[in-house]
């Protein structure tokens, strides 16, 4: 807040202010800053009280408008490595369920054609169709519940990066009318 009298910026500290309120100690109190920038908002005309409440009310726009738009935006570090985690889970995921059913299937395709080899393929046909059906539906059950699994599994990894402390939510209100504005009588 700039002092309308000097034109100097008046340093102020919320954290040494509460410090000094929780010791009720006068001398960190006026250190805070507090009682100066008190004495000169109160000081202030109407145009003056009016010009302090527009700027701090941009201050605080400035700010929520910045905050709203780190919020948006995942930056990289511990707090959004779950993002990351479940990307590359759900990339190696169906990667390896497309594995993991292919080699399944070779399985059962190596043994198909080594009956078809054998047998006279005319004689075994219905039968070696149904039982290619049958092995077909055992595989894909196979890879359908180690997938399952595997998602549980990841679902748990990320799980464990988020953070239990809760975040409020930023709403950027309607702006405030402060052309009633009234200083307190000091």
């Amino acid at each position: 807040m700039r002092d309308a009298v000097a034109d100097d910026v008046i340093p102020v500290s919320a954290e040494l202010r509460l410090h000094a309120v929780r010791l009720n100690d006068r001398d960190l109190n006026d250190e805070s800053g507090f009682p100066r920038l008190l004495s000169v908002l109160y000081g202030l005309n109407d145009v003056g009280a009016r010009t302090a409440a527009y700027e701090v009310l941009a201050v605080v726009d400035e700010l929520t408008t910045q905050l709203i738009a780190e919020r948006n935006v995942a930056p990289v570090g511990p707090s959004h490595r779950w993002q990351q985690v479940l990307n590359d889970g759900v990339a190696d995921l169906v990667a390896d369920i497309e594995h993991d059913l292919r080699d399944r299937l070779r399985v059962v395709i190596r043994a198909a054609e080594a009956e078809i080899d054998a047998v006279d393929p005319a004689k075994v046909g219905d039968a070696l169709t149904g039982w290619l059906h049958h092995k077909e539906t055992e595989c894909t059950t196979a890879t359908y519940e180690w997938m399952v699994h595997r998602a549980q599994w990841l679902a748990g990894q990320v799980a464990e990066l988020f953070d239990t402390r809760t975040v409020p939510e930023i709403h950027h209100g309607p702006a405030l009318d402060v052309t009633g504005f009234t200083p307190a009588d000091s």
